[in-house]
């Protein structure tokens, strides 16, 4: 992926790690070996694990329903980016289940390539080398890559966006901050996040103005031009949002619903009843979470703004998305909603060029002290040892304990019930259709009629954990017809 030729005028700011210079042969070849090391770890984690995580059913679903052109997942707030690429790549490889795979894998795999481009052009060859190497081995990104869930596509077409914005503004290209605009539709399409990448083009057009780069109006003309296309491409999801929500809403999913209740903004129809925390907890909370997903990267941090190593502003456009994408979330997870660290791993993403243009200050410092030492393979080995260990957290067998939910579902498939309930939405995933609910309460459980031919599918522990005599009332009233045993051993009740 070879980005366009930067006019000097452009390229003020000094890079010093090797150097900016133009693309060669050599940032082409790393490009595509990291891309590699990330589709064998990406792979190698997918095979091991034993089941889809929990949201899979909900796209897998959604992907069924497309060539029937009902999309009745729409009223669930689901994005349509993800389960439309999932249901054209089944086209061509006869399985649901296997093209929502690919398609995660396939995506993640490509991402690492305009990450690659636009850090080489801000910081260096070992810079760019570094930081999506990081991307490629940290295990959150590897695992939410590898699995059924929208982060594989959504990354690629952010990624896309924004690398696309940096190389058309820094260039007053035209096409670049058009192809930067669609792409962001496009990620929007996929999870409400892409609606960052318009403002992520504005921030940059005004940054580059503050800057005085030269053809400013220019800039200023083709970025608001991008983001109207991005806003007329996303404008009719927004109205279906619109029309479901009875409001102008950002999506209509149930988790950026409570998030926009916890931020006190408009149009939330649930609000939010979750208990403020304190800056504190959530500060730590953050850098807890932050470790767990660079490890021995972050530390190194300290050292990225040593002077001359990253072009100014391309430290200001990454700071400003990692701020600009991490906000959000503080600001929510203040109000009390839950952080998790899929939520944070944009910023973490944004934040890994710091981490390597630390290290390569770290190496360079050395070096310069002891010039005799081969303190460059020395770190280079190190890196990679340090890399390696930490992919691996990643590739190993997981889910074990959902085996017989994965057996269960598949039983009841062959079945074919007239209606499945269940208090797991995994088993959605190997159904054909989206399972009923269980009852919330006791008496609920006790008054429901079943019907002749109702499946009841329970994961026992979690039964007995939201509802003590739940698991009893249903083997009083309903035929135990199977019962796959394990660690979370499923009951599978007939009426």
């Amino acid at each position: 992926m070879q980005p366009p030729p930067v006019p000097r005028s452009l390229s003020s700011g000094a890079v010093g790690c090797d150097g900016g210079g133009g693309w060669g042969r050599g940032d082409t070849r790393a490009a595509f070996a990291i891309a590699a090391v990330a589709l064998v770890l990406r792979v190698l984690c997918a095979a091991l694990a034993q089941t889809p995580g929990t949201d899979a059913y909900a796209y897998v679903l959604f992907a069924r329903e497309v060539p029937g052109g009902t999309w009745s997942s729409l009223d669930h707030g689901i994005h349509p980016g993800y389960p439309v690429m999932i249901a054209l790549f089944a086209v061509l490889l006869r399985d649901v289940g296997v093209a929502a795979h690919v398609v995660s894998i396939a995506f993640s795999t490509l991402s690492m390539l305009p990450f690659f481009a636009m850090v080489r052009d801000m910081a260096g060859r070992r810079v760019a080398i570094l930081s999506t190497l990081g991307y490629a081995c940290v295990p959150y990104f590897i695992v939410e890559h590898a699995d059924v869930m929208t982060e594989g596509l959504f990354h690629f077409l952010f990624l896309s966006s924004v690398a696309l914005a940096w190389f058309g503004v820094t260039r007053c290209r035209f096409d670049l901050m058009m192809l930067a605009g669609m792409a962001g539709a496009l990620a929007y399409h996929t999870r409400p996040e892409g609606i960052y990448c318009a403002a992520a083009l504005c921030g940059l057009t005004v940054m580059a103005w503050v800057r005085a780069r030269p053809a400013a109006w220019r800039n200023a003309a083709y970025a608001a031009a991008a983001v109207a296309v991005c806003f007329m491409l996303i404008y009719p999801l927004l109205l279906w949002w619109r029309h479901r929500a009875g409001g102008w809403v950002v999506s209509y999913r149930e988790s950026v619903d409570v998030a926009m209740g916890a931020l006190g903004l408009p149009g939330s129809k649930a609000g939010w009843s979750g208990q403020p925390a304190a800056w504190s907890g959530v500060l730590w909370k953050l850098a807890k979470t932050l470790l767990q997903l660079t490890f021995f990267a972050l530390p190194l941090a300290a050292a990225a703004f040593a002077p001359g190593r990253m072009r100014p502003l391309g430290a200001a456009f990454l700071v400003a998305l990692a701020v600009g994408c991490a906000l959000p979330v503080l600001v929510a997870a203040k109000a009390g909603y839950p952080l998790s660290h899929r939520q944070l791993l944009l910023p973490v993403l944004f934040a890994l060029p710091f981490c390597a243009v630390g290290f390569c200050a770290a190496v360079d410092a050395l070096a310069a002290r002891w010039p005799a030492a081969p303190v460059g393979r020395v770190a280079a080995v190190a890196a990679g040892v340090a890399l390696t260990a930490v992919s691996l957290q990643a590739v190993h067998p997981r889910r074990l304990d959902r085996v017989p939910v994965r057996e269960a579902g598949c039983w009841v498939r062959s079945q074919a019930a007239p209606r499945v309930f269940t208090n797991t939405l995994l088993v959605g995933y190997y159904l054909d259709r989206r399972p009923e609910g269980l009852p919330q309460s006791l008496d609920e459980l006790r008054a429901f009629e079943f019907r002749s031919g109702d499946v009841v599918v329970v994961v026992e522990s979690d039964c007995v954990k939201q509802m003590p005599e739940g698991l009893e009332c249903l083997r009083g009233r309903l035929r135990l017809e199977r019962r796959f045993a394990g660690e979370r051993a499923v009951s599978v009740f007939v009426r």
